[in-house]
This record gives structure tokens, sequence and C-alpha cells, in this order.
């Protein structure tokens, strides 16, 4: 090379311009934007956060949302998700609050079970109102269930045939200085009868005069020759001092001392885990109540003590009908002549359902 300078070729120094002017522009862009050049792996980081975060808050059950800023018209859009996070139990019928527990209309839930207000004496025109044991529940009412011999006057159940205040029927007082017998006004008691306020009574049979006026029998005793005696209704013996039925007490199953083990019930004096057949357990007594006169039709529905359980339902005795809380026979009743409540004149008397 002598005498002559070296030079490069000069496609040599295209290359090196085209690629100086690259790298400038790059360094210029970057300086304008810090993050050119890494668009792609940005974005791709950006989008697997949010849906990271979106799983995350919708696996939760809240609700996420995103705001941006129209910069055209300086309006904001907001748009939101939201997920619930769903509770199986609501949707189980058999959790449901608003099932109705007693499906017969006639019943209501009172304590867990189903009754009939109407005639239940625990849950007499609603729940837990009790009648006193003296009453029964008729029409959601407590009504003052006399015995048979006995009427209901002003809540009290008086005996007409010899009560001066109530002679022969209630509010038929006799006239001062008579005396009442057998429901008839007199001037003095009959023969074989002693005076005790005005009433004719025995001595020797009256469980309220005992052996002498104003002395009282106590309950299921009887007067017996002028003294209290235990005497257990029909169907019951004594044991001990109570009157029990041994064919369904489980303290006396059988007999006095024989007690049946825990969750076993009395039935026909023997000892069982359970009732038979058609038959259901009430008060702690297997009972029937097609035909049981306390349990009538359901536990605790008893009848009136004049009426009898026919087929779940308390009825009358042939030819009688019921009339507030007693049967009486419209043909003869003075107080119920014709119909209920349909009283006779004082000396009048219901002859075929007529008053004369």
């Amino acid at each position: 090379m002598s005498g002559r300078e070296h030079r490069a070729p000069r496609g040599w120094f295209r290359g090196v311009e085209w690629t100086l002017a690259a790298w400038l522009v790059v360094l210029g862009c970057r300086e304008a934007n810090p993050d050119f050049n890494a668009g792609a792996s940005s974005n791709t980081s950006t989008s697997e956060s949010a849906t990271t975060t979106a799983s995350t808050l919708t696996s939760a059950g809240t609700t996420e949302s995103s705001s941006g800023t129209d910069t055209a018209t300086g309006s904001t859009a907001t748009t939101s998700e939201s997920t619930t996070t769903v509770n199986p139990t609501t949707l189980d019928p058999s959790t449901s609050t608003t099932a109705d527990p007693c499906p017969n209309p006639d019943q209501t839930e009172c304590d867990g079970a189903c009754v009939v207000t109407d005639l239940n004496v625990n849950h007499c025109g609603g729940c837990d109102q009790p009648c006193l044991n003296t009453h029964v529940c008729i029409g959601g009412k407590c009504i003052l269930n006399c015995p048979v011999e006995r009427l209901d006057c002003g809540e009290v159940c008086v005996d007409t045939t010899n009560d001066p205040a109530h002679c022969g029927g209630c509010d038929q007082p006799c006239e001062p200085g008579l005396v009442c017998s057998g429901g008839s006004c007199l001037g003095s008691c009959p023969m074989g009868q002693d005076e005790c306020d005005g009433s004719c009574v025995s001595l020797q049979d009256d469980p309220d005069h005992c052996g002498a006026c104003d002395k009282p029998c106590e309950a299921l005793e009887s007067c017996v020759g002028g003294l209290c005696v235990l005497a257990c209704p029909m169907g019951q013996e004594i044991c001990g001092d109570a009157c029990v039925d041994l064919q369904m007490d489980e303290s006396h199953c059988g007999s006095c001392p024989n007690a049946c083990s825990m969750q076993q019930l009395c039935v026909g004096g023997t000892c069982q885990s359970g009732c038979p057949m058609m038959q259901d357990v009430c008060a702690g007594d297997c009972v029937n109540l097609m035909t049981d006169e306390d349990h009538c039709g359901g536990c605790d529905q008893p009848c009136a003590a004049t009426q009898m359980c026919v087929d779940g339902g308390c009825i009358c005795p042939f030819k009688k009908e019921f009339c507030g809380v007693n049967c009486v026979d419209l043909l003869k009743d003075p107080k119920n002549c014709g119909k209920c409540e349909m009283a006779c004149a004082p000396g009048e008397q219901c002859v075929n359902g007529g008053c004369k």
C-alpha cells in the first residue's frame, strides 16, 4: 500500500450508519416511554394478575368493579360484576321456615305438636291456654264440665234436687222457711232426711254432709254409713291411698306393686314397649282415639260428661241434643224446651217440646 491510504469499503460505512440511526431511535422512544420494548411481557403479567384477583374476589362472594375515564368526553364509566355465594340450606324444602308444620287447616302447632285449639284442654283457643281440670274445651272456650247429676249454675255445679237457691233448676230459689227436696220446695224434709241449710239430705250417704251437716268427704271418697271411705270409680282399684287403673298405670301394671321399667307402657295390665295397632300414646297411656272419652279424636280432647266418643267425635246419646255443655232431651227439658235455651216459665213443664 505504499503511497496509498487504507480506507474501509463504502458498504461497511452504510451499515454502521443504519445501525447508529436505529439505536438513536430506540434511545429516544425509551426516554419518552420507559415501558417501550416491554409491552408484550407487561401486558401478559397484568392480565394474569387481574384474572387471579377476580377469581379470588368472586370465590369469596364479593363484588368487583373497574372504572375508567373517557379522555374525549371527560365522562367516567363504571363496570361491575357481582357474584353471590348461595347457601344450599335455604333451597331445601325440608328446612323452609314458610312450610306449614300442620297441613290440616283445623290444627295449630303448639309446643311441637299439631292440636285442635277448639277442643284441646291444654291449648284452648290458642297455644298454652289450659283449662281447669273441671272444664272442657268447646269452640275454643273453657266450659265447666259438671257431672251428669248436676247443672252448671253460674259456673258452679249444683245438685238442683236439694239446693234451695236452685231447686229444680238454676236460679229457682225456695221461699224463706221452705226447704228443697227432690227438686221441689217443701215445708219440711221427708222422713229419713235431715235439713242442712235449707237442703234435705241423707247424712248416711251424702258426700257433702257425711255423718253431719257441712262435713264433706275428700275427692275419690264416698259416704258410706255416715263415714267417708275411699271408693274408686268403676274399673279402678285401691293401691295405697289412691285409685288406679291396673290396666294402664305404669306404677301399678296388673297389680299394685308392679312397676314398668323406663320407656315402657302399661297395656292391658302388661308392660310393653309400645302401643297395639289402632292405639296412640296420650298422657303416657295407650288409647283409642276413636272411642276414648278423654282423648276423643285427638289427645287431650275430652268429651263433656253427658257425651260419648263415637268414631273420634263427641256425640250425645240417642234422642238427645247438645246444649251448651249438656246433652238434653228437647222434648222434656224445661230449660231447653223444643230448642236450646228455650226455657219454660216457672211452674210450667216441657211436654213434647212445648211448655205447658
